[in-house]
């Protein structure tokens, strides 16, 4: 793009569970700085809190190399997972800490390529911009034997929510698919406006405890966005150009 970004109006904002995760974060704290939007704009980091001292032990160890880097302690009571606790850190999490009019979710096991990231041009006209994607596939979920497939049960909630009202359904009934074929995207790299994430954390505030419909906050946010009312514009990329998640 050939208009110069303005890094103070962006916040990148990444999750970190125990086990594995771990490995993956240390690996990406050693090689996100080298590309200049992960480098030039706020990173806050979500820890679980009982890894919460590990990490913030690697960001004193690491982080001289970035420009703004912050850890916050994440615990979500009611939780059913430990997926679903972390998840809900990118809608709960950024209404409360985000402070910019935009926030990129960025997952911990990405790995940069050798070209720098680039956002598309006139990205500030989007709602959301994320990588083109063609499936929704239910996994570690707790409750799919017992209420059914995450885009009948999206379904099923937005019913009921005054915010929808006036709008259909965007599945069939009782898919069977555990790996459902649809355009959405995938958010390994997504970019929201913060307001956006806001609507939607005050519908699930106010409708469904403060908790997640489902354990998938990509698959949560694109309905949300292609289902509400009025014009929300989507940018459909291909960030894979620039990182691929390992």
């Amino acid at each position: 793009m050939d208009r110069p970004i303005n890094y103070d109006s962006i916040s990148i904002v990444t999750a970190v569970s125990p086990g594995n995760y771990l490995k993956k974060f240390e690996r990406a704290l050693l090689h996100w700085h080298q590309d200049e939007l992960l480098n030039s704009t706020q990173i806050l980091i979500y820890a679980h809190e009982s890894i919460y001292n590990v990490i913030t032990y690697l960001v004193a160890k690491y982080g001289s190399k970035y420009k703004r880097i912050n850890v916050v302690r994440w615990k979500r009571k009611n939780a059913l997972s430990m997926k679903d606790e972390m998840l809900s850190a990118f809608i709960f999490g950024t209404v409360r800490d985000v402070k910019t009019k935009y926030w990129i979710k960025l997952d911990i096991d990405n790995q940069l390529k050798d070209k720098p990231i680039q956002l598309p041009d006139n990205w500030e006209q989007y709602c959301v911009i994320g990588t083109k994607w063609g499936y929704t596939k239910c996994k570690h979920d707790t409750e799919y034997d017992t209420k059914g497939h995450w885009l009948n049960r999206l379904d099923d909630f937005c019913d009921t929510v005054p915010d929808f009202y006036g709008t259909k359904p965007l599945f069939p009934k009782d898919i069977k698919e555990v790996r459902y074929g649809h355009k959405r995207y995938c958010s390994f790299f997504c970019l929201y406006r913060t307001n956006f994430t806001r609507h939607i954390a005050n519908i699930l505030n106010s409708y469904n405890q403060g908790n997640m419909i489902i354990p998938s906050e990509d698959t949560t946010t694109w309905y949300f966005v292609t289902r509400l009312p009025g014009k929300r514009k989507v940018y459909y990329g291909r960030f894979k150009h620039y990182m691929s998640p390992r």
